[in-house]
């Protein structure tokens, strides 16, 4: 399971708004009445990438208090 740190670093890296450059690249050889509907599924992507992460993380810090409570009972 990933650490708090690297999910944490994964979801700054990706609040950006900007698309990968792979993402990018695509939007770009793609025809451009496409375009602008293939950037907005793009950054619905990553958006909810960035929603899953800061689940995980928040998952993760409850798992953490819950570990602590159980180590004083």
């Amino acid at each position: 399971m990933a650490s708090i740190q690297s999910i944490a670093n994964q979801v700054t890296s990706n609040i950006t708004g900007k698309l990968t450059g792979v993402q990018a690249d695509m939007v770009s050889k793609a025809p451009a009445e496409q375009r602008p509907f293939l950037e907005a599924q793009f950054k619905l992507e990553n958006e909810a990438q960035i929603t899953q992460q800061i689940t995980n993380m928040l998952k993760k810090m409850d798992e953490m208090s819950m570990a602590v409570i159980r180590n004083l009972a």
